[in-house]
This record gives structure tokens, C-alpha cells and sequence, in this order.
């Protein structure tokens, strides 16, 4: 995380524009069901809250992100790329002690395009990111699914 974050603060940006040719280079039969399904959300951001920093400023540098001209209007595997990738949701609150995911981190989980995992040491002890990745991968499989590390 530390290197994109580095590459983007000298406005290098690459980690991102291949984030972004990721998300447009999926095979011609997922293509069109993603571009097919109604989504609110191009991404759901999961992230342990000890990551909050981390978490803030995915979430801002991707909805800030413009995508490069030479992408945007093209037809992908996602639909017609934006000139930005918004909305992006997440989850600002601390699920504690709860037993399942709330409502609402599954209605978002379940109408985000892509999964955004941001793996480090506590996410991969959070119990939630673990849940959140396994609620994500039973609706959509593995191949939306992309990590920061």
C-alpha cells in the first residue's frame, strides 16, 4: 500500500490506471453481466478499522481518481468507463460485537460491482473482512475480487 500511495503522491498514478484496466479487462461473458446487473456502487472498500486511515484515503483517491481519456467512453467488461468511479461505499462503523453482517453491509456488498479488499495484518485477523470477502465471493466469485497490499 505504502508503494501506491508513493507512486500517486508523485503523481505517477500507474498502480491505479492498472487498477482501472483491471476492472475494464474482464471476458466478454462476465462483461456483460456486470454491465447488465443494476449496481449503486462500483466498489465496496473492505478494510479492518484499524486501517481507517488506510480506508479513507482508497476511498477518496478512487472516487477522486480520473480515469485516463484514452479508457473513458470505451465499452468494457463493466459497462461504458466514467470519467470517475463513483460511488464507491465504505462502512464508516465498527460492527463489534454483532453476529452477522449488518443489513445494510449486505445490501452493499450485494450491489457493488468489485470488491476491494485492503490486506494487511489486521485485515486478514478481522473476522468481518473475512465475512465480507466470503458474502462477496458467494454472490459473485473470485474474479471481481482485487487487494491492495
Amino acid at each position: 500500500m505504502v508503494q501506491l500511495h508513493a507512486l500517486v503522491e508523485q503523481g505517477h498514478g500507474t498502480d491505479l490506471q492498472e487498477f482501472f484496466r483491471r476492472i475494464s479487462g474482464k471476458d466478454v461473458a462476465e462483461a456483460r453481466e456486470i454491465a447488465d446487473e443494476d449496481y449503486k456502487y462500483w466498489a465496496f472498500i473492505s478494510y479492518s478499522h484499524q486501517d481507517a486511515a488506510w480506508g479513507d484515503w482508497v476511498h477518496r483517491t478512487l472516487e477522486n481518481y480520473r480515469v485516463p481519456a484514452n479508457l473513458v467512453g470505451r465499452e468494457t467488461s463493466s459497462g461504458v468507463v466514467p470519467k470517475r468511479v463513483f460511488p464507491i461505499f465504505r462502512d464508516r462503523e465498527e460492527l463489534g460485537a454483532a453476529s452477522e453482517l449488518t443489513d445494510e453491509i449486505s445490501a452493499a456488498l450485494e450491489s457493488s460491482r468489485f470488491l476491494v479488499v485492503i490486506c494487511s495484518v489486521a485485515s486478514a485477523q478481522s473476522h468481518w473482512v473475512g465475512e465480507e470477502i466470503k458474502r462477496f465471493k458467494s454472490m459473485y466469485g473470485s474474479q471481481r475480487v482485487l487487494c491492495i497490499i
